[in-house]
């Protein structure tokens, strides 16, 4: 999968849904919005000015299938047929 997201400066906003303006932004695989988060720990979320752990938000987001932002299936997924995306498919991000 494959989402739109404020790139490279998001937040945690972003991780948990986006706030539309994510939209404005190219797409980005999930694995390579993983890699990042990994290197960020923790970010702040614009929403509530609290500090959340990058990874919560992100599992966030996948649970609520980024309500707010663009997604797609990525370029594997499309050679592959047609794919339905369910949250088991990304439980090797966590």
């Amino acid at each position: 999968m494959e989402r739109r997201i404020c790139w490279p400066e998001f937040d945690a906003t972003c991780l948990e849904g986006g706030c539309m303006y994510c939209n404005d932004n190219p797409f980005k695989s999930l694995n390579a919005i993983r890699s990042k988060v990994l290197k960020m720990k923790v970010t702040h979320n614009r929403g509530d000015g609290k500090e959340r752990d990058s990874m919560d938000a992100l599992m966030y987001g996948i649970r609520h299938n980024f309500f707010n932002a663009d997604t797609r299936p990525s370029k594997d997924e499309k050679k592959g047929g047609e794919h339905h995306h369910v949250i088991s498919d990304y439980s090797g991000l966590a």
